[in-house]
């Protein structure tokens, strides 16, 4: 098991959690970063997802990753105008959710293997407030967005049948 964490200047480290002695297997830097603001990776461990202050997210391959002190990322998503702080794969590994809790609305689904952003979420869904966190239901059919206001919106992905 790994943990990865990365700092304010973008530099990220990852983390051997199977001994009582945790060690660094790895460190690297997030191509382009203007500082780090949030990481993620998907529950298969092939990809590996850095946000910054600027909005951009960077979407690396694990494998390329652990080849390289600088790897370049196999994507930059520019889909946000400020800090890039909520990122959370879906649990099929094929979706990548990005967002800021700075500005409404500020939300974005991005598909890996078409290497596209959804460009019918959020604005054909209605109103979305400043989003605090997000989440997916584990069959991935529901996803909910908790907003700064104190509401949830709940989401339904017709492409997948299980909760």
């Amino acid at each position: 098991m790994t943990s990865t964490f990365v700092t304010a200047s973008g530099t990220v480290f990852m983390f051997d959690l199977r001994s009582k002695i945790h060690r660094m297997i790895h460190q690297w830097v997030d191509e382009a970063s203007t500082g780090g603001a949030s990481i993620g990776s998907s529950p298969d461990g092939h990809w590996i997802a850095c946000g910054s202050d600027s909005g951009f997210v960077n979407v690396y391959s694990s494998s390329n990753v652990i080849q390289s002190v600088h790897p370049h990322p196999d994507k930059s998503i520019a889909n946000l105008n400020s800090r890039a702080n909520l990122i959370t794969f879906h649990p099929s590994n094929e979706m990548l959710c990005i967002g800021s809790s700075k500005q409404p609305a500020a939300v974005r689904l991005y598909h890996i293997h078409g290497r596209r952003v959804f460009d019918n979420f959020p604005a054909r869904v209605g109103r979305l407030g400043v989003a605090s966190s997000v989440a997916f239901s584990p069959g991935g059919r529901y996803m909910c967005v908790g907003q700064k206001s104190g509401r949830a919106s709940l989401y339904a992905i017709g492409h997948y049948p299980t909760y």
